[in-house]
């Protein structure tokens, strides 16, 4: 059964059910719920674990082992791993083309003439949004934003820092 937020629903572990987990000739895992589980090796060392999509591919987060995390803590420290992979981006970090249109709206009404202020945005959707075509959608750094104005302005003196 899958629930709302898309995990599939089980019956969540107790505190007595991990405890006695025993070894076996095969690692095994414990299932909790909303992809937690507790793995535990053939050595007999139980570890929490969750499985997760990142980019589209499956990868494994480890939180700890059982002996030094407990069932609660491994559950918070999941439920955390979950809003991170939650969150979109937009609320993570803002991208390059929303700054800039943020600038914009602040800095054009400052500028009197409406035609230089037409050129402004023109000049930045032309060259800056161009030269980051593909990239404006994810999080930007300030080395990105340096890298972009110093292609920008290759060649004129009167843009590179003294």
């Amino acid at each position: 059964m899958v629930s709302a937020i898309g995990y599939h629903a089980t019956i969540p572990l107790t505190a007595k059910q991990v405890s006695a987990a025993q070894l076996k000739d095969k690692p095994y895992k414990l299932t909790d719920a909303n992809r937690l589980y507790l793995y535990v090796a053939v050595s007999g060392t139980k570890s929490w674990r969750c499985n997760y999509r990142d980019g589209g591919k499956d990868k494994t987060k480890t939180f700890g082992q059982y002996s030094a995390m407990s069932l609660s803590d491994a559950r918070m420290d999941h439920v955390k791993l979950r809003d991170l992979q939650d969150a979109p981006a937009s609320d993570t970090a803002p991208t390059f083309k929303k700054v800039a249109e943020a600038w914009l709206k602040i800095k054009l009404p400052t500028l009197s003439n409406p035609k230089h202020q037409l050129q402004v945005a023109k000049t930045i959707e032309q060259y800056v949004y161009v030269h980051r075509a593909g990239v404006q959608t994810r999080p930007f750094r300030l080395d990105s934003v340096t890298q972009l104005f110093y292609h920008l302005c290759k060649g004129a003196d009167r843009c590179l820092p003294r």
